[in-house]
């Protein structure tokens, strides 16, 4: 589940209020003022966030494909705001999608322009792996996005009681 929450034609901060402690995020809204600097924070969404629905095609097209129908962004020049997003503000689980995405974007990419027969057997070698790797994130994220989550030192009640028993019946019964 994403720690961004909100509609992309309103004011990020606002929605996200928490956010502007980060140091990247101060900066940026003294630099660009608060309404450029939610222009800029929601374009990171829509390119970094596997909650994005942009996230399905390749970065490249992402970036463009934000530029064009949402907001002119350079993700090069705002690389600091993009990293400490990635780093605060996606879970651990999202950030190891992220990562392991991106390594088979760029094997993939190389593959198609190295004319090498050698490194392009070398590639795909490695290709099964990373993708084994992305299936388990994602599954082990489905089977989060399962369960409840207690705050504190709560008692699980029967309300999540019976949640999480159903998410188990139907777990088992997919198998």
């Amino acid at each position: 589940m994403s720690v961004v929450r909100g509609n992309i034609h309103e004011d990020f901060f606002e929605q996200n209020s928490e956010l502007t402690i980060l140091p990247s995020i101060k900066k940026l809204i003294e630099d660009k003022g608060k309404s450029e600097a939610s222009k800029v924070m929601w374009s990171i969404y829509l390119m970094e966030d596997p909650q994005s629905i942009f996230y399905r095609i390749p970065r490249e097209e992402r970036i463009l494909e934000v530029q064009r129908e949402y907001h002119k962004f350079d993700p090069d020049a705002n690389k600091t705001v993009v990293q400490e997003y990635c780093r605060f503000i996606l879970t651990k689980e999202q950030w190891m999608l992220k990562s392991l995405s991106d390594a088979a974007e760029k094997q993939i990419i190389r593959l198609s322009e190295d004319d090498n027969l050698d490194n392009q057997l070398k590639i795909m070698e490695r290709m099964p792996k990373i993708f084994a790797g992305i299936e388990n994130i994602k599954k082990g994220m489905k089977e989060e996005e399962g369960k409840t989550q207690l705050r504190a030192n709560a008692k699980e009640g029967a309300m999540e009681k019976r949640a999480r028993k159903e998410s188990s019946t139907k777990a088992n019964t997919k198998r």
